[in-house]
């Protein structure tokens, strides 16, 4: 068993100073806020079984919602995600040493998530003149595979 959890209080220190489209200076507020693509919490769960000729592998990921502006006025919702290996070890003669096969299913439940904030804005909702389109990257939906291997 494997477990992990994390807290992260990252805070901007000072408002953001910038220009809008008329080169007029434009302050920002983002004192206070949270920094850009970090959740406040993350934590993993992992439990590995190996026994005999059976092994597998679960594991439970889980991500805090995530802001994509520096004003904190756009963000991404939380996502937990779960991974499964499961596999059989088979009995090899002279020609296959250590052969096995293996069931991989990752995203389990098929979870609709945002996986990464790919262009960081200063802000979405126009300040001033100033405003920005944050951009996102999806997440995998559920992929299974099943592997076999050995060594000759």
């Amino acid at each position: 068993f494997y477990g992990s959890l994390s807290y992260t209080n990252a805070k901007l220190q000072d408002d953001f100073v910038t220009r809008n489209n008329s080169n007029v200076l434009v302050i920002l507020p983002t004192k206070g806020k949270t920094f850009v693509d970090t959740p406040k919490w993350m934590t993993g769960l992992a439990l590995r079984y190996d026994n005999g000729p059976w092994f597998g592998l679960a594991q439970l990921k889980y991500s805090s919602k995530r802001y994509s502006t520096l004003t904190n006025d756009e963000e991404t919702d939380g996502y937990t995600t779960v991974d499964l290996n499961l596999g059989y070890r088979l009995q090899g003669g002279d020609m296959l040493k250590n052969a096995r096969i293996q069931l991989n299913v990752l995203n389990l439940f098929n979870e609709d998530y945002l996986a990464q904030i790919t262009s960081t804005q200063t802000n979405a909702m126009p300040i001033n003149g100033v405003s920005g389109t944050p951009q996102y990257t999806p997440g995998a939906p559920r992929f299974a595979s099943l592997t076999f291997s050995a060594n000759f």
